[in-house]
């Protein structure tokens, strides 16, 4: 009868063991839409900790898909002073403005570099997490880092980086790329105090706690037994954030 978290591929029956550390207990009234976020909760979760935001710093969050939107909540719960979100998306815009007092950037009106710079009196932010999962998005980050900064890299990237050069900023300014990758048993940068079990409960509280806020994520519920209608939506539809699948 307890209610779970289990990170599975979708199907209608699962077997486990209890003492499996991906498996969550939860509270009875914790709604299934909020524990579904858990697994993009930590992955926002491991780029905060690899960003190691401190009290009162300014950070840049590339990317306001779900995991962008998190990490913009997260770093704020982290202390950050203040928090700027480039995204080409106004609706996206308009969904993390409505929660935390977030400035929003339209990359496509000015570059996010001169624009940031500008907004920071010319000092250059202390922590730039990249959320997009784009190549592009990745360059802009490092473009906009500034001399001697940390890219944090928290997006899945796939296909060739053609549009990623490693002259330019990159090189001159010294940057470092730091790949945030917590899942397929990469450990944390603190692997004795933080595993993935800590991880996840660290994430489970948050979301009990009501300490992130899920509006407007979930855009589309599908049936189970419609499963493949869900995958044709989001690859004609790209604009769904999260679609359920509901049994």
């Amino acid at each position: 009868g307890d209610k779970v978290y289990v990170p599975r591929p979708h199907q209608t029956e699962y077997l486990f063991e209890e003492t499996d550390p991906e498996i969550l207990r939860l509270k009875p009234d914790t709604p299934g839409e909020d524990a579904i976020m858990i697994m993009l909760c930590t992955v926002a979760l491991v780029g905060i900790h690899d960003a190691e935001i401190k009290l009162g710093d300014r950070v840049v969050v590339f990317g306001g898909g779900i995991v962008g939107q998190l990490t913009v909540q997260m770093a704020f719960l982290s202390g950050a002073s203040s928090v700027f979100l480039v995204e080409p998306n106004s609706d996206r815009r308009k969904m993390a403005e409505a929660v935390c007092p977030v400035e929003t950037l339209d990359p496509a009106k000015e570059n996010p570099t001169i624009a940031l710079r500008r907004l920071l009196d010319n000092v250059q932010p202390d922590a730039v997490l990249e959320c997009s999962g784009s190549i592009k998005g990745l360059k802009a980050a490092v473009q906009a880092t500034g001399l001697a900064g940390t890219v944090v890299a928290v997006g899945f990237y796939a296909g060739n980086a053609a549009d990623l050069s490693l002259g330019e900023e990159f090189l001159h300014n010294r940057v470092t790329i730091k790949a945030s990758m917590g899942v397929w048993g990469c450990p944390s940068r603190w692997p004795i105090l933080w595993d993935r079990s800590r991880e996840l409960e660290a994430v489970r509280d948050l979301v009990e706690g009501k300490k992130l806020n899920f509006k407007g994520f979930v855009s589309l519920r599908v049936p189970f037994k419609e499963a493949p209608r869900a995958y044709e939506t989001i690859q004609k539809e790209p604009q769904h954030m999260k679609v359920v699948l509901t049994y």
